[in-house]
């Protein structure tokens, strides 16, 4: 065989080669699903604002969340505002104003909340009066994993919900005073002293809070706060601070679909399952993640 002859075999199996490798590679391509980029936006939609991913039934932009006429709660329930006038940019929920800290796909959010604060001089730009804020008609209520917490001496904070004209008790706790020092301040705990929690009722969405003195005239005139607060974040937060703070985080739970939904085969995304426990909820099937929320977004893993 000539040299001539046996290039041209050389470069003939070299392009057959290359031809195969190519179509096996297309074969492969078209057998495997690619998955999606951003499993937790809609297509074409933001999934971020700063650094707090923002999954849909939530979003930013028109066209991007959950609207009024799929859920029966306000239109623009689950619509971000991004602030971009702030480095990073921060989200807000446009039906309550709140800022967004943290979204939770599992049906949880958590946003700041004010404090509640008397008596207290060194707040002179802030109302004393302000309030939690009142979540009726939203997809939204108050966690259990929240405390009602008060920072106070000598006096009752209260848990109130106004309604049809009568003033309704909800919860509360008692503070004792210790003027020689200041437990709140030693340890993280509040257990009474200076300081007093108390558990919160089940799908609450509106409660004012208030002060009542019971002990004597002096603890009536000290500053007194109290506050709706994640728990966790509490208990590893030093309470030294928090009085220096106009807002904690409050954690709050979200639903896509009101209780008079009474629809049981609700679903969206492939592989997704539906629960009812706290909420209309929905979670990918076992052995899949991402967002059920979406259209195929909950993937195999």
């Amino acid at each position: 065989m000539s040299r001539s002859q046996f290039q041209f075999l050389v470069l003939h199996f070299t392009s057959l080669f290359i031809l195969w490798a190519m179509s096996s590679r297309t074969t492969l391509a078209a057998a495997s699903p690619v998955p999606p980029t951003d499993s937790i936006a809609k297509l074409h939609c933001p999934s971020h604002c700063g650094h707090i991913a923002i999954p849909y039934p939530f979003g930013i932009g028109e066209g991007c969340y959950l609207t009024g006429s799929d859920t029966g709660f306000y239109s623009n329930s689950f619509q971000i505002i991004c602030n971009y006038s702030t480095s990073p940019p921060k989200p807000f929920l446009t039906s309550t104003s709140l800022e967004v800290l943290e979204i939770s796909i599992e049906g949880t959010l958590q946003v700041r909340s004010p404090i509640t604060f008397s008596n207290c001089t060194d707040k002179p730009g802030l109302p004393s009066n302000r309030q939690t804020y009142n979540l009726e008609q939203t997809p939204f209520w108050y966690s259990q994993d929240n405390r009602f917490t008060s920072m106070s001496c000598g006096g009752i904070a209260l848990m109130t919900k106004f309604s049809n004209g009568l003033t309704t008790t909800l919860g509360g706790c008692l503070s004792i005073c210790d003027y020689s020092s200041n437990p709140v301040l030693k340890k993280n705990t509040c257990i009474g002293i200076n300081c007093c929690q108390s558990t919160f009722p089940k799908y609450l969405k509106n409660f004012n809070a208030s002060f009542a003195d019971v002990i004597n005239a002096r603890s009536a005139k000290e500053c007194k706060y109290a506050f709706v607060v994640k728990q966790s974040w509490f208990t590893r937060t030093n309470m030294s601070v928090i009085g220096d703070m106009d807002y904690v985080p409050v954690e709050l739970k979200w639903s896509a679909r009101p209780y008079s939904d009474i629809s049981n085969n609700w679903t969206v995304s492939n592989n997704s399952t539906y629960i009812s426990d706290d909420g209309r909820l929905l979670l990918c099937s076992k052995g899949y993640e991402g967002n059920p929320y979406l259209l195929h977004g909950c993937q195999g893993n």
